[in-house]
């Protein structure tokens, strides 16, 4: 694949993945009063200091990759009056912020780093609940297995 095509491709992922669930469902949200998981992070954090992980991460389920822009959660590192905290967001907006394979992983990679550096970690969530056909089955059960948590950097 040509170099630009491999560009334009990975801006159309991150443009997707930062249009959320879409439009209609960010307008429907703003409707009703209540801030998309990006919004509550702006206000949360410092001006300019997050650093976003897993953008383009999507569900490990193929049928479903096309509709699950940074598998409903959004995490990063930021700062909170200049101390630097690490943070979760559930996008309710994409599948009702639901747990899956993916976001599960990203979760559990932030929580190893915290850890690791002795950061706090600040989780916004609100949730759906699970996404049944990621946690059914041995598929499901696997996600608890012994990795470095890094993994979901490199889902496509």
């Amino acid at each position: 694949m040509p170099f630009q095509a491999i560009l334009r491709e990975l801006e159309e992922r991150r443009e997707k993945a930062l249009a959320m669930g879409g439009a209609e469902k960010l307008a429907q949200r703003k409707k009703q009063g209540l801030l998309n998981a990006r919004e509550r992070l702006d206000l949360l954090l410092d001006k300019d200091t997050f650093a976003e992980m897993g953008l383009l991460a999507v569900s490990a389920r193929p049928e479903m990759r096309h509709k699950t822009p940074a598998d409903g959660k959004v995490v990063g590192f930021g700062k909170i009056d200049g101390r630097e905290v690490a943070v979760i967001s559930n996008d309710f907006t994409v599948l009702g912020a639901s747990s899956a394979l993916t976001n599960s992983k990203k979760f559990r990679y932030m929580k190893q780093v915290t850890a690791k550096r002795g950061l706090p970690l600040v989780f916004l969530g609100e949730s759906a609940g699970a996404r049944m056909p990621d946690r059914m089955g041995s598929s499901g059960r696997a996600i608890s297995g012994g990795s470095d948590g890094a993994e979901f950097l490199r889902l496509r």
